[in-house]
């Protein structure tokens, strides 16, 4: 306390100029606050399918989801070859001998809730961050990857409301990943409590996540291994 006294105006005056200097910091950060992210697994942490993927060069209609909620595809002029896809540290990582796209998908709700609004899409190729026009089309739009032959990375997307782009800021894993659960699970080996008839056994399984609709059921569903209770 002596000191505080001792020290008067002078510490009067490093205390205020340390408020002003907060209160222009925030308004800093205000100022480059970001908006948030309107795509689901936009920075491509999240697949549920697997790391590598060879899609062939024949048409949106055999495309395929790579990484959770993206799909990739060729236009059907193209003169054969695949595009490559794979997990990358920084991203998404295509390979193609021709132009090749990807797609991404939009619920009713969503739509209608974006139906009017200004968008903006941003993306980062290799490092380099653009903005880039986008165009819903029914419920869904498309990117380019690549306009011929070549290689890139894709290190994340963002599509926000609004006239200009805000910084790309990720969401956690386990965020991303139940709402790329909402669209598509993987289970693995389950134990589920069921009883046996005379026309074969029932039993009920409660997905952790809700899913958008009915799904349908892949794997070795058929796989089933049936023990009595005591064991």
């Amino acid at each position: 306390p002596t000191e505080v006294q001792q020290a008067g105006t002078p510490f009067t005056a490093d205390w205020m100029n340390h408020i002003e200097d907060g209160i222009y910091n925030a308004a800093t950060r205000a100022d480059i606050s970001s908006n948030p992210n309107l795509l689901i697994n936009g920075g491509f942490a999240v697949w549920q399918r697997g790391e590598s993927f060879t899609i062939p060069r024949t048409g949106y209609g055999t495309g395929k989801y790579t990484a959770d909620r993206w799909r990739v595809w060729a236009n059907l002029d193209s003169t054969g070859g695949n595009i490559t896809v794979t997990k990358a540290a920084d991203g998404m990582h295509v390979e193609s001998d021709g132009a090749a796209f990807m797609s991404y998908r939009f619920e009713a709700a969503d739509v209608e809730a974006l139906s009017g609004k200004t968008l903006t899409l941003s993306l980062s190729r290799n490092g380099a961050v653009s903005v880039i026009p986008v165009t819903l089309s029914g419920n869904a739009f498309s990117i380019t990857l690549l306009y011929g032959a070549g290689t890139t990375t894709i290190n994340w997307i963002k599509l926000e409301v609004g006239e200009e782009a805000t910084p790309y800021v990720p969401k956690g894993y386990g965020e991303e990943l139940l709402a790329c659960m909402r669209y598509y699970q993987v289970t693995g080996n389950i134990f589920l409590p069921g009883y046996i008839t005379v026309g074969g056994a029932s039993c009920s399984y409660v997905p952790p996540v809700p899913l958008r609709t009915t799904p349908t059921l892949g794997g070795n569903v058929n796989d089933t291994t049936v023990r009595p209770v005591d064991h």
